[in-house]
Order: C-alpha cells, then sequence, then structure tokens
C-alpha cells in the first residue's frame, strides 16, 4: 500500500520537469478554480491548495487571496519556492494534515486525488478539506476517472521532448483500480532516471458518496467542457459546498 513517504518520492526526478512538461495548464485549472469560486460564493479571500506541487496554479489566482499551498513532495516545493506566489508553502500530507486555520476555498487540482491508492485515504482527504472550510465555504477538485486511466494504459507508451531532455511515460495497470506510470528521462551525457508515479481511480458513484459522508453537497460533476461527468470522461471535475456542520446531512 502506498504512503506518504512514497508519494514525495514519486515526484523527486520529475519535479524539474514539470512546468515545461505541463505547458500552460496550470492557468486552465486556475481559472476553473476562480469562476466557479465566485460562481458559488462571494469573492473568496482565502484559499488552500491541497497538492500545490510546483505553485503553477498557485501563481495563477489573484493576488489579493490570502494562498496556502501544501505538498508532500520536497522536490516539488523546491521549484515553488524558487517562484514569487504570494503564498505561504508548507511540506506536509494533505490526508492528515490539521493547519490551525480556515478558508473560504479548498482546491486540490491536477489529479492529486489520484495519487493516494487507499480509498479510505481518498475519505480522509476529503474530510481534511471539510475541516478547513469556513461554514459554506468551496471545495474544488479533480480526478483522472476509470475510463481515463484505461486508456492511458491502452495508448502508451509517448515520448516527448523537454528542453535537453527526452521523456518516455508508460503507463500500465497493476492491481484493482491502480495504474503505474513509469517516466524515463534521458539526457545527453548524463545517466538515465526512472521514476514511477502511481494513480488510481474509482467509479464516480463512489467517490461523491464518500465526498457526502465528509460533510459536503456536490454541486457539480462535470467534464471541463459543461457536460455531464461519467466513468468514461478524460476528467470529473467536482464542486462541493460544505454543510454548517461535518456529516450532517440536511
Amino acid at each position: 500500500m502506498q504512503n506518504a513517504a512514497s508519494v514525495a518520492l514519486m515526484y523527486d526526478v520529475f519535479a524539474k520537469y514539470y512546468d515545461r512538461a505541463e505547458g500552460d495548464s496550470p492557468a486552465g485549472f486556475a481559472a476553473w478554480v476562480i469562476d466557479k469560486a465566485r460562481q458559488y460564493g462571494d469573492e473568496p479571500r482565502s484559499l488552500l491548495e491541497l497538492g500545490c506541487g510546483t505553485g503553477g496554479v498557485l501563481a495563477e489566482l489573484p493576488k489579493a487571496w490570502n494562498k496556502v499551498g501544501v505538498d508532500r513532495s520536497s522536490a516539488m516545493l523546491t521549484v515553488a519556492r524558487s517562484k514569487d506566489l504570494g503564498a505561504r508553502l508548507i511540506e506536509d500530507d494533505i490526508t492528515r494534515l490539521a493547519l490551525d486555520q480556515r478558508f473560504d476555498v479548498v482546491a486540490c487540482v491536477f489529479d492529486t486525488i489520484n495519487h493516494i491508492v487507499d480509498p479510505t485515504k481518498w475519505a480522509a482527504t476529503f474530510a481534511v478539506a471539510r475541516s478547513h472550510l469556513q461554514p459554506g465555504g468551496i471545495f474544488l477538485w479533480d480526478m483522472n476517472t476509470v475510463g481515463r486511466l484505461r486508456t492511458l494504459a491502452e495508448n502508451t507508451p509517448v515520448t516527448f521532448d523537454v528542453d535537453d531532455a527526452t521523456l518516455t511515460m508508460d503507463v500500465r495497470p497493476t492491481q484493482d483500480a491502480q495504474y503505474d506510470w513509469e517516466i524515463n528521462a534521458e539526457v545527453a551525457g548524463e545517466q538515465p532516471q526512472r521514476e514511477v508515479i502511481v494513480e488510481v481511480a474509482f467509479p464516480l458513484d463512489t467517490v461523491r458518496a464518500m465526498v457526502e459522508d465528509a460533510g459536503f453537497d456536490v454541486l457539480e460533476v462535470r467534464e471541463i467542457g459543461g457536460q455531464d461527468a461519467s466513468d468514461e470522461s478524460v476528467r470529473a471535475y467536482f464542486v462541493c459546498r460544505a454543510r454548517d456542520e461535518a456529516g450532517a446531512r440536511p
């Protein structure tokens, strides 16, 4: 079973290539966060990002927001700290986080949740999000679906260049709903580097029940184009509102 330490190690190699490999994706995620936060609430004053990585999304959010980013990977946070993010950055386990602060918005994007293999830790992460939100606060997060991971496994390996490195990604099913993303990096004159990033997905109905049990009302589960998401969608975007009391259904 994957633990917090293994999550940290997963991005030790890929961290230095991450921003260039993702391109303008962080801006797209940030735009979605801003749009949904404003659609379902007043103008946010504070935001917590669970799994902030290299800070790409935080960098695109309004400077007026009080922003905190949390990640378990020291390598990713090293990259984030090299930027002018206007955010407090914390190295910690998002499944057990306990800050003495509540926020208007909690975000967990870039399929961060898929990196948590144990379904009980998904539930724990949703509980962490709820415990750090103001009553009525908004939880915005996304996931790779079961169908998306299966399709990736059917259509890899793929090879692409990032500056002076050639990266090869091969996605393979291993057990249950778990997939290993093997990334090999080759740079001329250097030893090749290899890293395995693990992702897992569960059916949307199962995940929705977890979120509701954590004390949220689910307002949207959609694809980025606005259509209702299914287990065969590329990605499912969840918009959730914290109930006044965690775990209390109306």
